[in-house]
């Protein structure tokens, strides 16, 4: 619950009209290494 939550909220940054800062994108791939480290492949899940 609290990775999806996390992943969600990586993703609200990178679905704006601007384009996201370097900060936005490097939280993006932390959380995205985080959820395959662990396992879960309910990215795509999280994503829709």
């Amino acid at each position: 619950m609290f990775i999806g939550f996390c992943g969600r909220r990586s993703l609200i940054p990178l679905r704006s009209t601007r384009s996201p800062s370097i900060l936005e994108k490097t939280n993006y791939k932390l959380n995205f290494d985080l959820l395959n480290q662990i396992g879960l492949y309910t990215f795509d899940y999280i994503r829709v």
